[in-house]
């Protein structure tokens, strides 16, 4: 009986000892690593963030259209011309007189002849010559760089001379039109003095008799120079925010 008492004992002793041994090496899980927190962003700045698409703009006024001339970019971004019925009837027409030129209120900037030479763009009018057929003043004008944008051939002589000729009747229609034209983006450059040539013209055209806008807005490229020109249409708030213009009395002007 004493014998198994001490065994009991003996038992019970090396239970507890194995628990003790377990308690003892048994660790605490370590805490979790802090995970630093980033930095606040400081809020950016309204002014130095924010691209002012004008900044650079010099306004041209001639007798027969107004031009806002990109110095940096050496075209026009918008071109504004009002266009009557008794601009285009007259007997004898004048010429084209293809005497493209400087414009002489900016010359040190417009003086863009040679940088189209083997360029593979047309000097694409933003006011048609054949707007101006009854005007000697208003042919040389409409023949300055301040006028000229970069076109590929077959968009200035497709889809382009499509809508100004339709811009020509309604004019004959109506009586007069209101018209604003010019461009956004940057597709590449042209010559030494790196003429952009834009991603996209647009145009949009007020008649007065009516009060109605109609607004367009094509890729810069000959790809649609056979497309109709009504399956550019867009509405008219699509120009107000590409090209950073509101309108006044039927003419884009450019935003502040």
């Amino acid at each position: 009986m004493m014998k198994n008492l001490l065994s009991k004992i003996t038992l019970g002793l090396s239970v507890a000892f194995m628990l003790s041994a377990t308690v003892s090496y048994a660790q605490p899980a370590p805490p979790p690593t802090p995970v630093p927190q980033p930095a606040a962003k400081a809020s950016p700045d309204p002014v130095k963030g924010k691209k002012k698409a004008y900044v650079d703009i010099v306004k041209l006024k001639h007798e027969y259209y107004t031009s806002y001339y990109s110095k940096k970019q050496r075209i026009p971004v918008l071109v504004t011309y009002r266009l009557t019925e008794g601009m285009l009837w007259c007997d004898p027409h004048v010429a084209r007189t293809n005497k493209f030129a400087a414009d002489p209120q900016l010359p040190a900037y417009t003086n863009n002849l040679k940088d189209y030479v083997r360029s593979g763009y047309d000097k694409g009018h933003n006011m048609s010559a054949a707007n101006n057929v009854c005007s000697y003043d208003g042919m040389d004008e409409c023949y300055y760089f301040s006028n000229m944008t970069p076109q590929p051939h077959f968009f200035n002589a497709g889809i382009w001379q499509d809508l100004e000729k339709a811009e020509r009747n309604e004019a004959r229609k109506s009586g007069q039109i209101m018209v604003s034209v010019g461009c956004t983006g940057k597709k590449t450059t042209i010559g030494t003095h790196k003429i952009v040539v834009p991603k996209y013209m647009w145009k949009v055209v007020y008649i007065p008799a009516d009060d109605v806008y109609y607004a367009y807005m094509f890729p810069n490229s000959d790809a649609i120079a056979n497309d109709n020109y009504d399956d550019y249409k867009v509405n008219l708030s699509v120009i107000k925010t590409n090209a950073g213009v509101h309108f006044e009395g039927g003419l884009a002007v450019p935003n502040k």
